[in-house]
């Protein structure tokens, strides 16, 4: 079949049947012979593709239509390719207009806060279409209808060679509107249209080359006296100029976040109710049209815009349509290299920006003050530029003070770790790493694995070959910490995140899951039905976090752990098979040397040195210094005065007082600091500490009858990531007396790649040298430990006793 090739990314919006629509009609001009729908919703996909087929079969038009979740096979032979997503979906829009709220700025998915965390979080996914495109489909136009448009297009121009326009319907509707007011087709009218995407002014009107513009707006300011408009009368006889919708969110923001304070619910979670209503007329087997309840999602004129660009382009019309493109000296008034939304020339090459009067000062201010934020927001977002992204905030005209944007930054951040990875969340070092660089057709079997503890969540997608495809991340995932849904909705987001990076549906194959506060018969009966009613894998299985961590750390299946993270744990696999598991529950089951244990006792050591019972420490003047106290005796104050008793069981939320306990933490790499500076308190915690693992390991060990044999002792966990070697010396004398052909393992991988082995074995595959070779290759490099893969037959005790 000749013809033309269309690739829809995000063709599971429900936007697309109208874009089907569209070509449908334009079919004698267009000759579109196949149009690629490509998603990471399967099940979106499936629906709004049905309904895309039955149009096109009612049509009687001869275009061929497929559905794919793999994005390169949609993008391969493509003419055009289409950019309609969503990156985080409607949860994440929601989010965007909430966070700004809180702190008194208005809350929208494109304007102010909300369009900077969507575009975060977009900019890099568009990048990686792109550069899929040079790959296999060199020569297409990217078509982008990804809000916010202007800023997702105008990073595409600087980064890549894709030729790329941003499109609008905005315009367009301007357009319509003033032809339907004068009573003439919208192909009539010129318009003399500045700004910016969604930033932008009417300041002429001409009908067949002759000025009416003095009309127009008299028109718009008797509108606005009938109360049928955002904008007072009062203001448009001020500008004498029409401004776009969107610009009420400046003109009108302290009505505006009035409104949406009092309001009952978003515009996210309004359009969350049509969409899903929606997505219901689309599953009719029997509707073969776009259903009218899609006029109230927004987005009128989308395929009109759309298909009349792509066909301008396709006949080297040189039509003009108003565009997102680069303005290359087109308006005086701002960068060359910056896109612009003008009026512009369409043709084979794309769109050409058509020269304008510079503008009024009355609007001048704003668009450079706008367009020096969306610069700032692009070099955040590409380069993971956290002063950047702060820079951005703060030059923005509806962020009032620098506190605020402090604020809106550390909320957005926190708020959407699992999407930006470009800002070194976790480390995790995806921001490099292609989402399509490791995924290989021949292996079809997808799996989660999931690592879960008491401050963070990670989870890895993962094919049966081991290539990474996906990291995600959360916060506590750990039901004895944050409530069991709090933890859930930790674990669902890290899930998420890694399988839309990977662009993999869920259900996948298998769920591998490592839950810190998994310890007890009770907690499994709790946490199995309600890991498994996420709907995230066809099958799960769930096991302390301990089992996740040995696994990482061997290259065998058997073998003893003892993890010292936040909390303590321990556990061991016989070559039998046989498990041991401590329960571990703090003071509880008797476990010390956790991390929390170890700031307690730095707080105990330190207060007892400065009233003269314990020996003088470095530490006091380390831990005065990293908490911000002046003296002992007010860090003891300000502690007692909070309430603070760091431990796992008590969880990490704020108690009454000032002092943010989960501070205390930080403590713990200043005890090993101290140490090998040579301070012999600090020294003595640590061998206390490498005792108390030793003892541990031995005790599994027993049980498990492994003492003659040469069982591998993985520890794991973030203290044994400090510096020197005393700790683990400590260990490895002390398990040496039980164990003398132990072997001390500091493992390779984090405790999440365990449990990415671990799926893979539930499933029946071996894991082969040759998949631990693409597990090297493909993950991220924050979740390699330093000391990679370090075993340790035999060490001396450097300082200290036991």
């Amino acid at each position: 079949m000749s013809g033309l090739k269309m690739c829809v990314i995000g063709g599971g919006s429900t936007y697309t049947p109208e874009l089907i629509e569209g070509f449908i009609e334009r079919k004698d001009e267009l000759p579109v012979a196949t149009i690629a729908l490509m998603d990471i919703d399967e099940d979106r996909l499936r629906v709004v593709g049905g309904l895309a087929e039955r149009m096109v079969r009612a049509a009687e038009a001869d275009i061929e239509l497929k559905l794919t979740t793999r994005r390169r096979e949609a993008l391969e032979g493509a003419d055009y390719v289409i950019t309609q997503i969503r990156v985080g979906g409607l949860a994440c829009r929601i989010q965007d207009e909430k966070i700004p709220l809180r702190l008194g700025v208005v809350g929208q998915e494109t304007t102010g806060p909300g369009g900077f965390a969507k575009a975060l979080r977009t900019i890099p996914v568009l990048l990686d279409i792109a550069r899929d495109m040079a790959e296999v489909a060199p020569g297409a136009h990217l078509i982008n209808f990804t809000n916010p448009s202007g800023i997702v297009t105008e990073a595409l121009l600087k980064y890549t060679d894709i030729p790329t326009i941003g499109l609008c319907n905005s315009p367009f509707g301007f357009q319509q509107g003033i032809a339907q007011q004068l009573g003439v087709a919208p192909e009539r009218i010129q318009l003399d249209y500045v700004g910016l995407n969604h930033l932008s002014w009417i300041r002429g009107v001409r009908l067949d080359g002759e000025g009416v513009f003095d009309r127009v707006l008299e028109h718009a300011i008797a509108r606005a006296r009938a109360g049928e408009s955002p904008f007072s009368p009062e203001l448009l006889e001020t500008l004498g100029m029409i401004p776009s919708y969107y610009l009420t969110y400046y003109y009108n923001h302290d009505q505006v976040v009035a409104g949406q304070r009092r309001a009952e619910k978003t515009r996210g979670e309004e359009v969350q109710e049509i969409e899903a209503r929606l997505l219901e007329l689309y599953a009719d087997p029997n509707l073969k049209h776009k259903p009218k309840l899609l006029e109230k999602r927004g987005g009128a004129h989308y395929s009109t815009v759309a298909v009349a660009v792509i066909s301008a382009i396709h006949r080297d019309a040189g039509e003009v349509h108003i565009v997102n493109t680069r303005n290359n000296g087109a308006l005086p008034d701002l960068p060359s290299d910056c896109v612009v939304e003008l009026p512009s020339v369409i043709n084979r090459n794309g769109a050409r920006a058509l020269p304008v009067a510079p503008l009024p000062p009355a609007i001048r201010g704003l668009t450079q003050a706008v367009k020096a934020y969306e610069e700032l927001t692009v070099l955040a977002a590409v380069e993971g530029d956290e002063r950047a992204a702060l820079q951005a905030l703060l030059v923005h005209p509806l962020v009032p003070s620098f506190a605020v944007a402090q604020g809106l930054w550390s909320a957005i951040k926190e708020a959407n770790r699992t999407y930006l990875p470009q800002f070194g969340n976790a480390d995790c070092g995806m921001r490099n790493i292609p989402q399509s660089a490791f995924r290989n057709p021949q292996f079809e079997i997808r799996i989660l694995g999931v690592d879960a503890g008491a401050t963070k969540t990670f989870a890895l997608a993962a094919d049966e070959g081991g290539h990474i495809l996906g990291f995600g991340q959360g916060g506590p995932g750990n039901h004895q910490v944050a409530g069991l849904e709090p933890a859930l909705a930790e674990i669902r987001r890290s899930c998420e995140g890694a399988l839309a990076q990977a662009g993999v549906s869920p259900p996948v194959d298998f769920g591998f899951f490592g839950l810190a506060g998994a310890d007890l018969p009770v907690d499994y009966a709790l946490l199995t039905p309600a890991i498994e009613s996420m709907g995230l894998a066809r099958r799960v299985r769930i096991k302390n976090d301990t089992m996740v961590a040995l696994r990482a750390g061997l290259k065998r299946k058997w073998g003893v752990a003892v993890i010292c993270g936040t909390g303590f744990n321990a556990g061991g696999i016989g070559p039998d098979g046989r498990e041991v598991q401590l329960p571990g529950l703090g003071a509880l089951s008797g476990d010390w040397g956790g991390g929390s244990e170890i700031a307690q006792e730095v707080i105990r050591l330190i207060a007892r040195a400065w009233d003269g019972r314990g020996q003088p420490t470095a530490l006091t003047e380390m831990v005065l210094a990293a908490l911000g106290f002046p003296s002992v005796e007010e860090l003891i104050s300000q502690l007692y005065q909070s309430q603070l008793v760091l431990s796992e069981a008590e969880g990490f939320d704020y108690y009454p007082g000032q002092f943010d306990q989960r501070r205390l933490l930080d403590l713990v790499p200043l005890v090993f600091e101290a140490a090998y500076a040579g301070d012999q308190v600090a020294q003595d915690l640590l061998v206390r500490v490498g005792t108390e693992v030793g003892i541990t390991a031995n005790a599994i060990i027993k049980r498990l009858g492994l003492e003659a044999t040469d069982v591998e002792v993985v520890l794991g966990g973030s203290v044994f990531k400090g510096k020197g070697p005393l700790l683990v010396d400590t260990v490895t004398q002390v398990v040496h007396r039980v164990a003398p052909r132990a072997t001390i393992v500091l493992p390779e991988f984090e405790p999440v790649v365990g449990a990415v082995f671990l799926a893979l074995e539930n499933l029946g595959v071996e894991v082969t040298e040759a998949i631990y070779a693409n597990v090297r290759a493909s993950l991220p490099q924050g979740l390699r430990n330093a000391e990679c893969g370090m075993r340790i037959a035999d060490c001396g005790i450097v300082g200290g006793a036991l």
